[in-house]
């Protein structure tokens, strides 16, 4: 992870999109061994914290990483999730889920470049699929991870991710959709 973020990066301040799971825990941790600004954004439902906003604040202060919390509009949604489909091409429950707050929080960050754990629950299998199907053997797991990262051209909604990059002029840096990462955990259990 220190090799991409750093070849990615240079010596650019970061902005980090953090939910105070393992993966966005894991770039901080990252950006900050490597001497990096870092500047981490997280979001809520108006004015109410969730588990993840949380404890992505939790994270911040223990690391004394400035944190900006989102607040994301709910009078907003139906035309929020009518822009998604039209402008993001958003198709699964999951890329509705997972970009809309990107509406709110794109306008918001300052760097240029920002790091995102995007797609690293791929790797663990967590997903309901991989839960049922998948989780019985490591060939299994393989099969899953294949089709999750090699066979999908969008795994986790990096294509929205990425517009929201372009549209706004950012540089995306995903370390968990990098060919070292996904040789790393192929033979993982």
């Amino acid at each position: 992870l220190r090799n991409i973020v750093g070849n990615e990066t240079g010596g650019h301040d970061v902005a980090i999109l953090m939910s105070g799971g393992t993966d966005s825990c894991t770039l901080l941790f990252t950006a900050l061994r490597l001497g990096k600004k870092v500047h981490c954004y997280t979001f809520r439902p108006e004015n109410e914290d969730t588990y993840d906003s949380i404890k992505a604040k939790e994270i911040c202060d223990i690391f004394n990483v400035p944190i900006t919390m989102i607040d994301l509009p709910e009078v907003n949604i139906v035309n929020d999730f009518k822009l998604l489909a039209s402008k993001y091409n958003c198709k699964k429950k999951t890329q509705y889920e997972c970009t809309w707050p990107y509406i709110y929080t794109f306008p918001i960050i300052k760097e240029k470049y920002i790091l995102s754990g995007l797609a690293a629950d791929g790797y663990y299998g967590v997903s309901k699929k991989a839960m049922i199907h998948f989780r019985h053997t490591l060939e299994k797991m393989q099969e899953f991870r294949r089709s999750y990262f090699k066979d999908n051209p969008n795994p986790a909604g990096y294509l929205q991710l990425k517009q929201f990059c372009e549209e706004y002029n950012k540089i995306l840096c995903v370390p968990y959709l990098d060919d070292s990462v996904y040789n790393y955990f192929y033979t993982k259990t």
